[in-house]
C-alpha cells in the first residue's frame, strides 16, 4: 500500500491495521499453527534426504518453522541460479545459505515438486563443479 496525496493518511492506516487484524485471525485460528509445523517437519525430512543425496553440495539445512536455509559447500549464488532455471525462487543469504520460504499454507504436493526442483537443482550444479574440476584438472596436466 502507498500514499498516492489523495487519501487521508489516517484513512490508510486504518486499512493497515484491518489488514493486520485479518492476517492475525488467519493464524491465530484453531489448526493453522499445527499444520505450518507439520508441513515444516515434512519439508525438513524431504531436505535431510536430499542433504544425503547431495553431501558435496549441501552441508547444513538451518532456520526455524518454514523459514529454512541450506548451508551450501560451493557458492550459494550458483545454487540460486540452478533453481531459478528451474523455476524455483530461492534467496542467497549470508555464510553461504540458500534460503527457502515456502508460504505457509505450503500443500504436501507443493513440498514434493519443490524438493523435486531443488534436487535437479543441486544436480545441475554438482555436474558443473566437476566439469570444472575436470577441466582445471586437463589444464594443469598440459
Amino acid at each position: 500500500m502507498y500514499y498516492d496525496g489523495d487519501a487521508d493518511p489516517t484513512e490508510l492506516a486504518g486499512r493497515t491495521v484491518a489488514v493486520g487484524n485479518a492476517v492475525l485471525d488467519v493464524v491465530l485460528s484453531e489448526g493453522f499453527l499445527d499444520s505450518v509445523r507439520r508441513s515444516s517437519l515434512r519439508l525438513r525430512q524431504h531436505l535431510a534426504r536430499l542433504r544425503d543425496a547431495h553431501p558435496s553440495l549441501i552441508e547444513e539445512i538451518r532456520g526455524e518453522g518454514l523459514m529454512i536455509g541450506l548451508k551450501c559447500t560451493i557458492p550459494n549464488l550458483d545454487v540460486v541460479q540452478a533453481a531459478m532455471q528451474e523455476r524455483l525462487l530461492t534467496i542467497a543469504a549470508g555464510d553461504n545459505v540458500v534460503r527457502l520460504l515456502p508460504p505457509l499454507t505450503i500443500e504436501e504436493a507443493d513440498i514434493a515438486t519443490s524438493v523435486e526442483r531443488i534436487d535437479r537443482a543441486a544436480t545441475q550444479v554438482e555436474a558443473a563443479a566437476a566439469r570444472e574440476r575436470s577441466g582445471t584438472q586437463q589444464g594443469a596436466a598440459e
